[in-house]
């Protein structure tokens, strides 16, 4: 959700305190996840890389997905085998073509000219594939390397012998916690959002394409979970509202038209949920005009109000989702709705001061509440990107490590 074009290669001239004062500022803006220890992210890595990122190729796949090949200038190599200065391929889901950019949350994002240390899968199909998303990166600057997800920051040494070995200082914690957890008004903006009298003025659609609707509640409890998580959102006191729109028999994510949640599963991949979110240029801060919701349909969601402690809370796991539409990143105060991990077997529904702070100072303060009841509303006619020509590579799912809420 960073646009490149606001940053460019500002960010190797960083030293290690505004390093961190970047990483605060700016989260990646992603689905709810749960932490994976650095000893479960090596473990799980075949390569771990440090280098500058070339160059980004970017292209659309035949099911309007926008799918990216970053190329990492390799300067070290603690594991892999891999030669200094080789140029190596990671794949990843996201990217710009034509002014169109798509961010997928379950995705680290990257920017043309910043040093990174990445833990890499593959290569398979063309390419490496950055283990447990956002939290598989690190950027490097002033001698330490920090992840925009989980605030870690370690050493440049420790990294080193970490991926060598395996061992990992127990007190690498999220050592830049501290600086901005549960300071007043303390949120994320990602740089997008919705524009207009009336921002996302289109309503929203849902698929209830999951078993557990069945045996959790029914389908009706699971549209009304979903619905009474954008209900918090329009009720935050800010002029925006979210509008349910009826149902769908959409079952992937694309660039169609429509704004839609279902279910896919996307395997043990650490994953509950992924959004996705399409905005092209606009000065400064640039314009949504199309988002998904995806839930992972491996794990077992619950819209009763009485999950078991395998299950997910699907409406308190939709807030924070939909907290990403608004164009609101991860947290720092765990007890913001926008924080970016999630228990399981928990309700986290209500929304926190930060989150309330967020969406009024993206999209101004309203005196009126929204009504709690969904209204239908047709979907307006809109202009759209062509897709152009389709990636030369193809990037197959891949596998994380267990439960990421992003």
């Amino acid at each position: 959700m960073i646009p490149n074009k606001h940053f460019g290669r500002a960010l190797l001239a960083l030293s290690a305190a505004a390093l961190a004062l970047f990483v605060l500022s700016f989260a990646h803006s992603s689905a709810v996840s749960i932490r994976i220890p650095l000893s479960d992210l090596s473990a799980a890595s075949q390569v771990i890389a440090q280098g500058r990122v070339e160059r980004i190729e970017s292209a659309w796949t035949p099911d309007g997905i926008i799918e990216s090949a970053v190329y990492l200038r390799v300067a070290e190599a603690p594991r892999g085998g891999i030669a200094r200065g080789a140029l190596i391929p990671v794949q990843i889901r996201g990217g710009t073509v034509d002014g169109l950019t798509m961010r997928s949350s379950e995705e680290a994002v990257f920017l043309t000219g910043e040093e990174v240390y990445l833990f890499l899968d593959g290569p398979a199909n063309g390419g490496y594939q950055v283990v447990g998303g956002g939290q598989g990166k690190y950027i490097v600057a002033g001698g330490r390397a920090v992840n925009r997800e989980t605030r870690l920051s370690l050493s440049l040494a420790d990294f080193e012998r970490g991926a060598q070995e395996n061992v990992w200082p127990e007190d690498a914690a999220a050592s830049l916690d501290a600086t901005g957890a549960a300071a007043p008004d303390n949120y994320a903006f990602n740089n997008v959002k919705w524009f207009g009298p009336n921002p996302m003025e289109e309503p929203y659609l849902i698929n209830v394409n999951t078993g557990d609707a069945g045996s959790s509640g029914g389908a009706n409890a699971f549209v009304n979970a979903i619905v009474a998580g954008g209900n918090a959102w329009g009720n935050a006191g800010a002029a925006f509202r979210f509008t349910y729109g009826g149902g769908s028999s959409v079952t992937t994510t694309g660039y169609d038209g429509k704004n839609v949640v279902h279910w896919e599963n996307m395997g043990q991949s650490q994953t509950l949920a992924e959004a996705t979110w399409w905005f092209s240029e606009r000065g400064n801060v640039d314009q949504i005009v199309e988002v998904d919701i995806r839930f992972n349909d491996y794990y077992t969601w619950d819209a009763t109000g009485n999950p078991a402690s395998n299950e997910q809370d699907l409406q308190s796991v939709a807030t924070h989702e939909l907290g990403h539409w608004l164009s609101l990143g991860h947290d720092t105060d765990a007890n913001a709705i926008m924080y970016y991990s999630y228990p399981s077997g928990s309700l986290k529904r209500g929304l926190h001061s930060n989150d309330i702070a967020g969406i009024r100072a993206i999209y101004g303060a309203s005196s009126t509440p929204v009504p709690p009841t969904p209204t239908r509303t047709p979907t307006p006619t809109r202009t759209r990107t062509p897709h152009p020509t389709f990636a030369p590579w193809e990037i197959k799912s891949r596998s994380y490590l267990p439960l990421l809420l992003k």
